[in-house]
Protein backbone atom coordinates (compact mmCIF):
# COMPACT_ATOMS: atom_id res chain seq x y z
CA UNK A 1 0.00 0.00 0.00
CA UNK A 2 1.15 3.52 -0.71
CA UNK A 3 2.45 6.09 1.72
CA UNK A 4 1.25 9.69 1.66
CA UNK A 5 4.10 10.96 -0.52
CA UNK A 6 4.03 8.18 -3.12
CA UNK A 7 2.30 8.89 -6.44
CA UNK A 8 -0.82 6.86 -7.13
CA UNK A 9 -3.07 6.67 -10.14
CA UNK A 10 -5.92 9.23 -9.95
CA UNK A 11 -9.50 8.12 -10.51
CA UNK A 12 -9.65 10.02 -13.80
CA UNK A 13 -6.87 9.76 -16.35
CA UNK A 14 -6.53 11.59 -19.64
CA UNK A 15 -4.36 10.14 -22.41
CA UNK A 16 -3.22 12.51 -25.14
CA UNK A 17 -2.14 10.64 -28.28
CA UNK A 18 -0.02 12.35 -30.93
CA UNK A 19 0.34 11.37 -34.62
CA UNK A 20 2.23 8.11 -34.97
CA UNK A 21 1.77 7.14 -31.33
CA UNK A 22 2.70 3.67 -30.09
CA UNK A 23 -0.31 1.38 -29.86
CA UNK A 24 1.66 -0.95 -27.58
CA UNK A 25 2.29 1.90 -25.14
CA UNK A 26 -1.39 2.92 -25.21
CA UNK A 27 -2.48 -0.64 -24.41
CA UNK A 28 0.15 -0.76 -21.66
CA UNK A 29 -1.66 2.10 -19.96
CA UNK A 30 -5.29 1.23 -20.64
CA UNK A 31 -5.44 -2.56 -20.26
CA UNK A 32 -4.14 -2.74 -16.66
CA UNK A 33 -6.61 0.00 -15.67
CA UNK A 34 -9.47 -1.87 -17.33
CA UNK A 35 -8.54 -5.10 -15.57
CA UNK A 36 -8.17 -3.28 -12.25
CA UNK A 37 -11.80 -2.18 -12.55
CA UNK A 38 -12.81 -5.73 -13.42
CA UNK A 39 -11.02 -7.26 -10.43
CA UNK A 40 -12.24 -4.53 -8.07
CA UNK A 41 -15.79 -5.16 -9.25
CA UNK A 42 -16.52 -1.49 -9.91
CA UNK A 43 -15.65 1.38 -12.20
CA UNK A 44 -12.89 2.62 -9.92
CA UNK A 45 -10.93 4.30 -12.74
CA UNK A 46 -12.03 6.17 -15.82
CA UNK A 47 -9.92 7.19 -18.78
CA UNK A 48 -10.43 9.41 -21.81
CA UNK A 49 -8.31 9.48 -24.95
CA UNK A 50 -7.67 12.92 -26.45
CA UNK A 51 -6.03 14.05 -29.66
CA UNK A 52 -4.78 17.48 -30.58
CA UNK A 53 -7.95 18.42 -32.47
CA UNK A 54 -10.38 15.70 -31.43
CA UNK A 55 -10.09 13.77 -34.70
CA UNK A 56 -9.29 10.03 -34.73
CA UNK A 57 -5.62 9.45 -33.98
CA UNK A 58 -3.51 7.23 -36.20
CA UNK A 59 -0.93 4.99 -34.55
CA UNK A 60 2.46 4.12 -35.99
CA UNK A 61 1.06 0.74 -37.06
CA UNK A 62 -1.63 2.44 -39.18
CA UNK A 63 -4.62 1.72 -36.93
CA UNK A 64 -6.77 4.62 -35.75
CA UNK A 65 -8.29 5.26 -32.33
CA UNK A 66 -11.34 7.41 -31.62
CA UNK A 67 -10.38 10.48 -29.61
CA UNK A 68 -12.11 13.38 -27.90
CA UNK A 69 -11.08 17.03 -28.19
CA UNK A 70 -8.79 18.39 -25.52
CA UNK A 71 -10.89 19.59 -22.59
CA UNK A 72 -10.72 23.01 -21.04
CA UNK A 73 -7.93 23.04 -18.42
CA UNK A 74 -10.50 23.69 -15.69
CA UNK A 75 -12.35 20.46 -16.50
CA UNK A 76 -9.35 18.27 -17.41
CA UNK A 77 -8.63 15.02 -15.54
CA UNK A 78 -6.30 14.94 -12.55
CA UNK A 79 -3.62 13.30 -14.68
CA UNK A 80 -2.80 13.66 -18.40
CA UNK A 81 -0.29 11.31 -20.02
CA UNK A 82 1.11 12.00 -23.50
CA UNK A 83 1.59 8.88 -25.60
CA UNK A 84 3.81 9.32 -28.63
CA UNK A 85 5.84 6.91 -30.65
CA UNK A 86 8.71 6.90 -33.06
CA UNK A 87 8.05 10.45 -34.22
CA UNK A 88 8.56 13.01 -31.40
CA UNK A 89 6.57 15.83 -32.97
CA UNK A 90 4.43 18.02 -33.06
CA UNK A 91 6.62 20.20 -30.89
CA UNK A 92 5.69 23.35 -32.81
CA UNK A 93 2.03 23.27 -31.74
CA UNK A 94 1.98 26.34 -29.49
CA UNK A 95 -1.66 25.94 -28.54
CA UNK A 96 -1.02 22.39 -27.37
CA UNK A 97 1.97 23.49 -25.30
CA UNK A 98 0.00 26.39 -23.85
CA UNK A 99 -2.71 23.90 -22.85
CA UNK A 100 -0.12 21.72 -21.09
CA UNK A 101 1.25 24.72 -19.22
CA UNK A 102 -2.28 25.61 -18.11
CA UNK A 103 -2.73 22.07 -16.80
CA UNK A 104 0.54 22.36 -14.93
CA UNK A 105 -0.56 25.61 -13.27
CA UNK A 106 -3.71 23.79 -12.13
CA UNK A 107 -1.61 21.11 -10.46
CA UNK A 108 -2.45 18.34 -12.95
CA UNK A 109 0.02 15.43 -13.04
CA UNK A 110 1.68 15.39 -16.46
CA UNK A 111 3.18 12.22 -17.87
CA UNK A 112 4.90 11.21 -21.08
CA UNK A 113 5.49 7.86 -22.72
CA UNK A 114 8.29 7.36 -25.25
CA UNK A 115 8.88 10.56 -27.23
CA UNK A 116 6.05 12.36 -25.45
CA UNK A 117 8.86 13.73 -23.29
CA UNK A 118 9.93 15.88 -26.27
CA UNK A 119 6.61 17.72 -26.11
CA UNK A 120 6.79 18.32 -22.35
CA UNK A 121 10.40 19.47 -22.66
CA UNK A 122 9.66 21.88 -25.51
CA UNK A 123 6.87 23.33 -23.37
CA UNK A 124 9.41 23.99 -20.62
CA UNK A 125 7.86 21.47 -18.23
CA UNK A 126 10.78 19.14 -17.60
CA UNK A 127 13.46 21.49 -16.31
CA UNK A 128 15.67 19.59 -13.88
CA UNK A 129 13.46 16.48 -13.98
CA UNK A 130 15.28 13.16 -14.56
CA UNK A 131 13.56 11.85 -17.68
CA UNK A 132 13.12 8.21 -18.71
CA UNK A 133 13.34 7.91 -22.47
CA UNK A 134 13.78 5.19 -25.07
CA UNK A 135 17.47 4.74 -25.85
CA UNK A 136 16.88 5.40 -29.56
CA UNK A 137 15.62 8.90 -28.79
CA UNK A 138 18.14 9.83 -26.11
CA UNK A 139 20.80 11.31 -28.39
CA UNK A 140 18.37 13.63 -30.18
CA UNK A 141 16.73 14.63 -26.90
CA UNK A 142 20.08 15.55 -25.37
CA UNK A 143 20.96 17.66 -28.40
CA UNK A 144 17.68 19.58 -28.24
CA UNK A 145 17.40 19.82 -24.45
CA UNK A 146 20.92 19.58 -22.98
CA UNK A 147 19.81 20.93 -19.60
CA UNK A 148 17.39 18.08 -18.87
CA UNK A 149 18.97 15.03 -17.16
CA UNK A 150 18.27 11.62 -18.64
CA UNK A 151 17.43 8.61 -16.48
CA UNK A 152 18.36 5.10 -17.51
CA UNK A 153 15.36 3.58 -15.74
CA UNK A 154 12.33 2.23 -17.54
CA UNK A 155 10.13 4.80 -15.84
CA UNK A 156 10.41 7.67 -13.38
CA UNK A 157 7.57 8.58 -11.03
CA UNK A 158 8.03 12.08 -9.64
CA UNK A 159 5.29 13.85 -7.66
CA UNK A 160 3.96 15.77 -10.70
CA UNK A 161 5.84 14.20 -13.61
CA UNK A 162 5.61 10.59 -14.76
CA UNK A 163 8.07 9.64 -17.50
CA UNK A 164 8.25 6.27 -19.25
CA UNK A 165 10.66 4.87 -21.85
CA UNK A 166 7.81 3.48 -23.94
CA UNK A 167 6.77 0.13 -25.35
CA UNK A 168 6.03 -2.52 -22.75
CA UNK A 169 7.55 -0.29 -20.05
CA UNK A 170 4.18 1.52 -20.00
CA UNK A 171 2.67 -1.69 -18.63
CA UNK A 172 5.34 -1.88 -15.92
CA UNK A 173 4.72 1.73 -14.91
CA UNK A 174 0.95 1.34 -14.73
CA UNK A 175 1.19 -1.83 -12.65
CA UNK A 176 3.61 -0.10 -10.29
CA UNK A 177 1.15 2.76 -9.80
CA UNK A 178 -1.75 0.38 -9.20
CA UNK A 179 0.22 -1.68 -6.68
CA UNK A 180 0.92 1.39 -4.56
CA UNK A 181 -2.80 1.72 -3.81
CA UNK A 182 -4.19 -1.79 -4.15
CA UNK A 183 -1.29 -4.05 -3.24
CA UNK A 184 0.58 -6.86 -4.96
CA UNK A 185 -2.39 -9.25 -5.05
CA UNK A 186 -4.43 -7.17 -7.46
CA UNK A 187 -1.44 -6.57 -9.69
CA UNK A 188 -0.60 -10.27 -9.72
CA UNK A 189 -4.13 -10.91 -10.96
CA UNK A 190 -3.75 -8.31 -13.69
CA UNK A 191 -0.36 -9.71 -14.70
CA UNK A 192 -1.77 -13.23 -14.93
CA UNK A 193 -4.56 -12.09 -17.23
CA UNK A 194 -2.12 -10.18 -19.43
CA UNK A 195 0.33 -13.11 -19.49
CA UNK A 196 2.86 -10.73 -17.94
CA UNK A 197 4.58 -12.86 -15.35
CA UNK A 198 7.09 -10.47 -13.87
CA UNK A 199 7.23 -6.69 -13.67
CA UNK A 200 10.53 -4.96 -14.24
CA UNK A 201 11.43 -2.25 -11.77
CA UNK A 202 15.20 -1.99 -11.69
CA UNK A 203 16.05 -2.66 -15.30
CA UNK A 204 17.45 0.22 -17.29
CA UNK A 205 16.24 1.63 -20.59
CA UNK A 206 19.65 1.54 -22.23
CA UNK A 207 20.90 0.61 -25.65
CA UNK A 208 21.33 -3.15 -25.96
CA UNK A 209 24.78 -4.57 -25.30
CA UNK A 210 26.53 -4.75 -28.67
CA UNK A 211 28.16 -8.09 -28.09
CA UNK A 212 27.46 -10.64 -25.40
CA UNK A 213 30.49 -12.22 -23.78
CA UNK A 214 33.11 -9.79 -25.14
CA UNK A 215 36.20 -9.21 -23.07
CA UNK A 216 36.02 -6.64 -20.29
CA UNK A 217 38.67 -4.48 -21.94
CA UNK A 218 36.63 -4.22 -25.14
CA UNK A 219 33.43 -3.41 -23.26
CA UNK A 220 35.29 -0.71 -21.33
CA UNK A 221 36.80 0.65 -24.55
CA UNK A 222 33.34 0.85 -26.14
CA UNK A 223 32.00 2.76 -23.12
CA UNK A 224 34.91 5.20 -23.31
CA UNK A 225 34.31 5.75 -27.01
CA UNK A 226 30.59 6.35 -26.43
CA UNK A 227 31.42 8.88 -23.72
CA UNK A 228 33.64 10.81 -26.16
CA UNK A 229 31.56 11.09 -29.30
CA UNK A 230 31.57 14.86 -29.85
CA UNK A 231 35.31 15.14 -29.25
CA UNK A 232 36.74 11.75 -30.21
CA UNK A 233 39.87 10.47 -28.48
CA UNK A 234 42.79 8.88 -30.23
CA UNK A 235 42.90 5.10 -30.13
CA UNK A 236 46.12 5.39 -28.13
CA UNK A 237 44.27 7.48 -25.51
CA UNK A 238 41.44 4.93 -25.36
CA UNK A 239 43.99 2.15 -24.81
CA UNK A 240 45.65 4.11 -22.00
CA UNK A 241 42.31 4.59 -20.25
CA UNK A 242 41.61 0.86 -20.55
CA UNK A 243 45.14 0.22 -19.25
CA UNK A 244 46.25 -2.00 -22.08
CA UNK A 245 48.56 -1.33 -24.99
CA UNK A 246 47.21 0.02 -28.25
CA UNK A 247 48.49 -3.07 -30.02
CA UNK A 248 46.67 -5.32 -27.55
CA UNK A 249 43.44 -3.34 -28.00
CA UNK A 250 43.70 -3.64 -31.77
CA UNK A 251 44.36 -7.39 -31.57
CA UNK A 252 41.42 -7.99 -29.23
CA UNK A 253 39.12 -5.86 -31.36
CA UNK A 254 40.04 -7.66 -34.57
CA UNK A 255 39.56 -11.04 -32.90
CA UNK A 256 36.13 -10.13 -31.45
CA UNK A 257 34.66 -7.95 -34.21
CA UNK A 258 36.79 -8.46 -37.28
CA UNK A 259 37.62 -4.75 -37.47
CA UNK A 260 39.98 -2.21 -36.00
CA UNK A 261 39.23 0.05 -33.01
CA UNK A 262 39.22 3.01 -35.41
CA UNK A 263 36.49 1.36 -37.49
CA UNK A 264 34.50 0.50 -34.37
CA UNK A 265 34.77 4.09 -33.11
CA UNK A 266 33.58 5.41 -36.47
CA UNK A 267 30.58 3.07 -36.43
CA UNK A 268 29.60 4.23 -32.92
CA UNK A 269 29.69 7.87 -34.04
CA UNK A 270 27.69 7.12 -37.18
CA UNK A 271 25.08 5.18 -35.18
CA UNK A 272 24.63 8.15 -32.85
CA UNK A 273 24.34 10.49 -35.84
CA UNK A 274 21.67 8.28 -37.37
CA UNK A 275 19.62 8.24 -34.17
CA UNK A 276 19.75 12.04 -33.96
CA UNK A 277 18.76 12.41 -37.61
CA UNK A 278 15.85 10.01 -37.26
CA UNK A 279 14.47 11.59 -34.09
CA UNK A 280 14.89 15.29 -34.76
CA UNK A 281 14.98 17.92 -37.48
CA UNK A 282 18.44 19.11 -36.50
CA UNK A 283 20.45 20.15 -39.57
CA UNK A 284 22.82 17.54 -41.00
CA UNK A 285 25.77 19.86 -40.38
CA UNK A 286 24.90 20.21 -36.69
CA UNK A 287 24.45 16.46 -36.35
CA UNK A 288 27.84 15.84 -37.92
CA UNK A 289 29.58 18.29 -35.60
CA UNK A 290 27.86 16.84 -32.53
CA UNK A 291 29.22 13.42 -33.46
CA UNK A 292 32.80 14.54 -33.88
CA UNK A 293 32.95 15.10 -37.64
CA UNK A 294 34.65 18.39 -38.47
CA UNK A 295 34.46 17.68 -42.20
CA UNK A 296 30.88 17.54 -43.46
CA UNK A 297 31.83 15.94 -46.83
CA UNK A 298 33.72 13.20 -44.98
CA UNK A 299 30.72 12.63 -42.69
CA UNK A 300 28.40 12.29 -45.68
CA UNK A 301 30.75 9.87 -47.45
CA UNK A 302 31.19 7.75 -44.32
CA UNK A 303 27.44 7.77 -43.64
CA UNK A 304 26.61 6.70 -47.20
CA UNK A 305 29.26 3.98 -47.12
CA UNK A 306 27.78 2.64 -43.87
CA UNK A 307 24.04 2.90 -44.59
CA UNK A 308 23.96 3.13 -48.41
CA UNK A 309 22.03 6.39 -48.13
CA UNK A 310 23.05 10.00 -47.75
CA UNK A 311 22.10 11.50 -44.34
CA UNK A 312 19.33 13.66 -45.80
CA UNK A 313 17.89 10.78 -47.83
CA UNK A 314 17.92 8.51 -44.80
CA UNK A 315 15.91 11.05 -42.84
CA UNK A 316 13.38 11.40 -45.68
CA UNK A 317 13.02 7.63 -45.95
CA UNK A 318 12.45 7.40 -42.23
CA UNK A 319 9.71 10.04 -42.37
CA UNK A 320 7.89 7.91 -44.95
CA UNK A 321 8.21 4.80 -42.78
CA UNK A 322 7.01 6.70 -39.71
CA UNK A 323 3.84 7.76 -41.50
CA UNK A 324 2.17 11.12 -42.13
CA UNK A 325 2.07 14.03 -39.75
CA UNK A 326 5.75 14.83 -39.19
CA UNK A 327 6.18 18.49 -38.51
CA UNK A 328 8.22 20.88 -40.63
CA UNK A 329 9.47 23.34 -38.02
CA UNK A 330 13.16 23.53 -37.16
CA UNK A 331 14.81 23.12 -33.76
CA UNK A 332 15.59 26.85 -33.91
CA UNK A 333 11.84 27.50 -33.74
CA UNK A 334 11.60 25.28 -30.68
CA UNK A 335 14.39 27.12 -28.92
CA UNK A 336 12.85 30.46 -29.87
CA UNK A 337 9.53 29.31 -28.47
CA UNK A 338 11.21 28.26 -25.23
CA UNK A 339 12.62 31.75 -24.95
CA UNK A 340 9.22 33.34 -25.51
CA UNK A 341 7.25 31.30 -22.99
CA UNK A 342 4.89 33.24 -20.79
Amino acid sequence: MNTADEPVLPRQVGILVTPGFSMLALFGLVEPIRLANQLLGKCHYQWTIFSGDGSPARASCGLTVAAAPRPDPLSAPQCVIIVSGFDPWPQNDRRLKSWLRSLDRRGVILGAVDTGAFLLASAGLLEGVPTALHWESAAAFSELFPGIPLSRRLFELHPRRWLCAGGSAALDMTLDLLEREHGAGLCAGIGTRLMHARRRQELIAAEPVRAVGIEDELAQAARIMEAHIEEPLSIAAVARLVRISQRSLERKCRRAFGRTPTQMYLELRLERARRILRHSDIAVREVALSCGFSSIPYFCRAYKARYRLAPGSDRTLDEVLAGPGRRSASPDNIRADLGNMG
